[in-house]
């Protein structure tokens, strides 16, 4: 028997948005790398982006993290444009 995934359980819900970090510690000094930032089409430009940012760049303020990079393309405009109307370069 094959076990059913929660979407096909529920299938009203849909994951709204998803962030993955990582962090580590090079010379003494905490870090941490923002993998992907994922909004479902049907949440984007209501908050939820920039909302997972700023909950995550609090959790690694208290973490004693100050130092947060990004990995993205070029070619993404939509994120690079995302990404630098939050402050990132």
């Amino acid at each position: 028997m094959t076990e059913m995934t929660e979407n096909e359980r529920n299938p009203g819900r849909i994951l709204a948005g998803s962030v993955s970090l990582r962090t580590w510690t090079r010379d003494g000094r905490q870090t941490a790398r923002v993998h992907w930032l994922l909004v479902h089409p049907r949440f984007r430009r209501c908050g939820l982006g920039a909302g997972l940012m700023a909950t995550l760049e609090n959790a690694c303020w208290d973490a004693g993290i100050r130092q947060i990079s990004l990995e993205t393309h070029r070619d993404w405009t939509a994120a690079v444009a995302f990404y630098r109307r939050l402050g990132y370069s």
